[in-house]
């Protein structure tokens, strides 16, 4: 026997921190254990785990998810891109779900989820789709967790170049292994019982030297067969609630009950006349879906019925086709397949059954429902569907108490403007679907949910703009929730309009500057001279030409207090020569030196200076390769350039920001995206894996729009946002970090990188190990060595923490920004002592409290305790 007793700290300890202790100061970082003083101790060694190995210092390490795969390569300043905006579903069907330590683990015939490569199998960790490995060469029908162990079978053959033959295992690497030699036929079914498994399916044998038909046990070391199994496939297996084994399928009888003492197959309830594929246990109930329409020989029960253990149960009249799953869900039971009726209510592949009477589910799903499981706090479903009750979610969606809800909240296609109107975010672009919402090229996030602008527009839209109280949109439309518009119409917060009349062509670039809208593309103006035109000017009533135009299409319009800059392909300006740039001083055009050699698609003014993007590799008579800036009467590259298009220009924090299509900038790999210091480029984490075409910057940040699928190794559906990181260091040994941002997520490895250990929080009288951080605390974590922290998220300007107990240490967290300890304050007020930090392993009086820092506090009461603003 093993035992560990720690003593904690008392109440009158009043005047000195507490060590980095409790259980910690009795731990080696490695997890062994120091010598421990003879006097009584006690602590609390939550989420730890004792691990004692033959030959083995006995040692205490923290309980740990499996390692999971990542969608390539990360970037430590990956953290500041967000994660909850990939896309929703898979571009195939799915036959199996799982859910298991909060996350969704789907199998089915896809070769992509949420926009990335995976090979018929990925997982969902509540923001972001990730492949599982090298997937598999074909279908998976199941998937099951034994033990830590992720199981699936199928039809498959290979994963990756390994054989594994229609079943392996998953341990959270990003391999697969074979079970013994695998099956010979294809798995449709595993069910755990323990630390082993049943496996059903259509194979002979099973394994080789076994008489194992359709059906074998795997009882963790080798391969055992019941009885000779059956004379038909094995479809569904159930374990009930009292430990028996029931299978479904289209053997004789299609419903049968493993007979331990007999150790042999026995039909239940004289069988059912056709096949059964689902099984559901309901404590004593079984829950029984398939084809059939009989049950017991000659009684009627069509495709659903209820076993108690003694007779047959209908559910009202049944369902009119066949059933392919079912589960219980908030005391309801839910069942899926491919059906347009049950209890003679019209439904649609999904129905719900209250224990009196059917109900449809909205509109149902526009193809079959495969598979529904249910952790009880939330239902998923997955089948052959793109729509299921309105969302659009690609073959997966879950329902979360009453609403339903897609995996993925990003758009089926590309992103070209990002714009904020009466404090929402609007999107437009080529897509048709935001977030699992049906939209028509453009849309807008209210409450954390994209919305359609009406009906939307019958083409892309390309820019936005406000102005005057009117949100504009520009491009190639002709109608505009269902107005009549041409290129460009305006939205006032709940209907569209025509923004004037006039106005022909189509719009690339929309700019506001000294109390006029500018439109730029390939357009004319009605009733002007010589057209196109290309650029036009509109005062709230009318649109005339701005001079007597440009000579070919303007995809860039910037403006500062005085001039309105163009960039275009045009070689022409007023009719005076200006290649792909010129100004506008409100009378008459002027060339920017000699202009660009290629079309200019960028344009962003930053104090005095100019910044031009594009696809140009000379600016004036300067190599420049697609980026450049005007600035003293000539232009300057920015470095050596990038090596692709840029499309978009963002000035942030005193930086600049290039993206586009360009894999390098300076010479460095940076993914679409990178930082334009004033001297040399610095990149963004890993980047985009497609063009940019939009940032929009915001208090912290910006957003950003594009064809992309992934920005910082997270999925992402051409829309996420990227928020400037908040860096800082911890030195080797114990330190006391915090959170100093909101972050996508809390588990403590995404936000403390680099933790060899658990993490400690002190709630006053304990340390307790976490696996989730909070805003406001501080805690103890150990480093091997010196570690730079990244934390990304939205910046906090204020954080509160309560203290419970009186006369009490306590870890306070840190802000976004340095404060003085001044700005510490405690509700009631005098609750508090000073602030204590830890620095090279000694504690220190703090007089600022600084980001990512964590401190210690005393309070005399119970309060809370105030961090800023």
């Amino acid at each position: 026997m093993f035992a560990l007793c720690i003593t904690m700290l008392r109440a009158q300890d009043r005047y000195t921190p507490p060590s980095n202790g409790g259980v910690l100061e009795y731990l080696h970082p490695d997890g062994t254990l120091k010598a421990v003083p003879a006097q009584d101790h006690s602590s609390n060694t939550g989420g730890l785990r004792l691990i004692s190995r033959p030959g083995e210092e006995p040692r205490f390490a923290p309980i740990q998810k499996p390692q999971l795969h990542s969608l390539g390569t990360p970037d430590p300043f990956d953290v500041a891109w967000d994660d909850g905006y990939g896309l929703p579903g898979t571009n195939g069907i799915v036959h199996a779900i799982l859910q298991h330590d909060d996350k969704i683990y789907v199998g089915g015939l896809f070769s992509r989820v949420g926009g990335i490569p995976a090979k018929n199998i990925a997982y969902w960790d509540g923001y972001n789709w990730y492949p599982m490995g090298d997937g598999f060469d074909s279908t998976v029908y199941t998937i099951a967790v034994v033990g830590n162990d992720i199981y699936a079978g199928g039809e498959f053959i290979h994963s990756g170049s390994t054989t594994v033959n229609r079943i392996a295992k998953w341990t959270g690497g990003p391999n697969w292994s074979a079970i013994g030699t695998g099956i010979n036929g294809r798995v449709n079914i595993i069910v755990p019982d323990g630390n082993q498994f049943y496996v059903g399916g259509l194979f002979g044998g099973g394994v080789p030297g076994m008489n194992a038909n359709n059906i074998i046990k795997w009882n963790s070391v080798n391969w055992v067969q019941l009885a000779t199994g059956t004379n038909g496939e094995v479809l569904d297996i159930a374990i009930s609630d009292i430990g028996e084994m029931y299978i479904g399928g289209k053997f004789t009888g299609h419903f049968a009950k493993w007979d331990v003492p007999a150790q042999q197959w026995a039909t239940v309830g004289g069988g059912v006349a056709g096949d059964v594929y689902a099984i559901y246990p309901d404590g004593m109930n079984l829950y029984v879906g398939g084809n059939f329409n009989f049950v017991n020989g000659t009684t009627p029960m069509s495709k659903i019925a209820r076993w108690d253990g003694f007779f047959w149960n209908s559910l009202g009249s049944g369902i009119n086709n066949t059933v392919r799953s079912i589960t219980k869900y908030n005391n309801a039971i839910y069942a899926g397949g491919n059906f347009t009726s049950a209890g003679g209510i019209s439904v649609s592949n999904i129905a719900r059954w209250n224990g009196v009477t059917w109900a449809a589910l909205g509109n149902g799903a526009n193809g079959t429902v495969h598979t529904i499981v249910t952790d009880s706090l939330s239902l998923v479903a997955g089948g052959a569907f793109t729509i299921l009750s309105g969302v659009v979610c690609n073959s997966i969606i879950e329902l979360n108490g009453v609403n339903w809800r897609q995996l993925g909240n990003g758009m089926n296609n590309t992103v070209f403007d990002v714009e904020t109107y009466n404090g929402d975010i609007y999107i437009c672009g080529n897509f048709t679907n935001a977030g699992g919402t049906a939209v028509n090229y453009i849309a807008r996030k209210v409450n954390g949910k994209w919305m359609p602008l009406g009906s939307g527009t019958n083409q892309a839209v390309q820019y936005m703009e406000v102005y005057n109280g009117y949100l504009y949109a520009g491009g190639f439309f002709t109608n505009a929730g269902g107005v009549s518009v041409s290129g460009i119409a305006r939205w006032n917060g709940s209907s569209w309009s025509q923004a004037g009349f006039g106005l022909s062509g189509g719009v690339n670039a929309l700019q506001t500057h000294q109390g006029k809208l500018y439109a730029g593309g390939l357009l004319s103006v009605a009733g002007a001279p010589n057209p196109p035109h290309n650029i036009a000017e509109f005062n709230g009533t009318s649109w005339s030409v701005v001079g007597t135009g440009v000579n070919a299409a303007v995809y860039a319009l910037e403006s500062d207090s005085t001039t309105l800059f163009v960039g275009g392909s045009f070689t022409q300006a007023g009719g005076a020569s200006a290649n792909r740039i010129a100004s506008w001083n409100g009378t008459s055009y002027s060339a920017l030196g000699s202009g660009m050699n290629y079309t200019v698609t960028a344009l962003t003014s930053v104090d005095t200076a100019l910044y031009a993007g594009g696809f140009f590799t000379t600016a004036g008579s300067s190599a420049a390769n697609c980026i450049a800036k005007w600035y003293g009467g000539a232009w300057q590259p920015l470095g050596s350039g990038t090596n692709g298009a840029v499309r978009s220009i963002a000035e942030f924090d005193g930086d600049v920001y290039v993206a586009g299509g360009f894999t390098t900038a300076g010479g460095i790999s940076t993914g679409n995206i990178g930082r334009w210091t004033d001297s040399t480029w610095e990149t963004l984490g890993s980047g985009t894996n497609d063009i940019v075409y939009s940032l929009a910057p915001t208090d912290s940040g910006f957003y950003v729009g594009g064809s992309f699928t992934i920005a910082g190794n997270k999925t992402a559906g051409r829309f996420t946002r990227w928020t400037k990181p908040i860096v800082h260091t911890v030195d080797e040994g114990w330190n006391i970090v915090s959170v100093p941002v909101m972050p996508s997520r809390w588990d403590v490895d995404y936000v403390f990188s680099g933790i060899s250990g658990a993490v400690w929080e002190f709630d006053g009288a304990q340390y307790q190990a976490v696996s989730q951080a909070e805003s406001g605390k501080g805690y103890f974590v150990y480093f091997n060595g010196p570690r730079t922290i990244i934390n990304g998220g939205t910046p906090i300007q204020s954080a509160t923490y309560t203290v419970s107990q009186a006369y009490t240490w306590n870890l306070v967290g840190s802000l976004s920004e340095p404060i003085p300890v001044s700005r510490v304050t405690s509700t009631p007020a005098n609750s508090i002592g000073g602030l204590f930090g830890f620095d090279g392993g000694q504690f220190t009086i703090a007089s600022e409290v600084e980001p990512g820092k964590g401190y210690w506090v005393f309070a005399i009461r119970p309060c809370t305790i105030n961090i800023g603003p």
